[in-house]
């Protein structure tokens, strides 16, 4: 089963649109920090919020955009996903 975790305090979380090269660049510039960094891969049947924003983000404009709140279509998904609710998925 797949559910969604609040971060541990201190720690942060990377939301990627799968672009692995990327990624991959990332993952190393983070382990050569001096600090101690822990990876996981969430998929998004666990964090459908950062799954809707990366889509919502995927269909604006490029550029820098200010938000004075969030935009309502993630307000479900965040009730959603910090109500703990569990997803199977198939991997093959």
């Amino acid at each position: 089963m797949i559910s969604w975790q609040l971060p541990t305090r201190g720690a942060f979380k990377l939301n990627t649109d799968g672009s692995f090269e990327a990624l991959v660049f990332l993952i190393k510039r983070f382990l050569s920090l001096e600090w101690q960094c822990e990876l996981m891969h969430v998929y998004r049947e666990a964090n459908f919020s950062a799954d809707y924003l990366a889509n919502y983000a995927a269909s604006l404009r490029i550029g820098l955009h200010i938000m004075e709140a969030p935009p309502s279509g993630v307000l479900h998904w965040l009730l959603h996903d910090s109500s703990g609710v569990s997803h199977g998925r198939v991997c093959v």
